[in-house]
C-alpha cells in the first residue's frame, strides 16, 4: 500500500491515474489482500482507480505490454473482478455482473 499512500486523496476523486490499474493495482490489491490486510480508505482509492477503466462491455482493458500477466482483457478483467470482490465498499455487483456478462 506503499504505491497508494501518498496519492490516496487525488487518486480517489480522479486526479491522478495510475498505469494500467486493472493489472498493476490489481495485482497489489490481491497481494495485500494474501497477506491479510483489512479493507480501508486506500483499499477503497485503489479499487475507484480500477473502476474507472471499466469498458461500456463490462470487460476491463489492459496495455498487454508484459505477457502473459497483462496479455489480455481477459486477464484484466478477472484482476479487476477480484480486486473488487475484495476492497470494494458498496454495491458493486452490477459491475461484476457486467464483466461476467462480457
Amino acid at each position: 500500500m506503499a504505491l497508494i499512500k501518498p496519492i490516496r486523496e487525488p487518486l480517489e476523486k480522479g486526479l491522478i491515474e495510475l498505469p494500467n490499474p486493472p493489472v498493476s493495482v490489481g495485482y497489489l490489491l490481491l497481494g495485500v489482500a494474501a497477506e491479510g490486510y483489512a479493507p480501508d480508505e486506500y483499499t477503497a482509492a485503489a479499487v475507484k482507480a480500477i473502476e474507472r477503466t471499466q469498458l461500456e462491455d463490462g470487460s476491463f482493458n489492459v496495455l498487454g505490454a508484459r505477457p502473459p500477466f497483462e496479455a489480455s482483457r481477459f486477464s484484466g478483467t478477472a484482476l479487476a473482478i477480484r480486486a473488487m470482490q475484495l476492497y470494494g465498499s458498496g454495491n458493486f455487483e452490477d459491475r461484476i455482473d457486467r464483466a461476467r456478462r462480457w
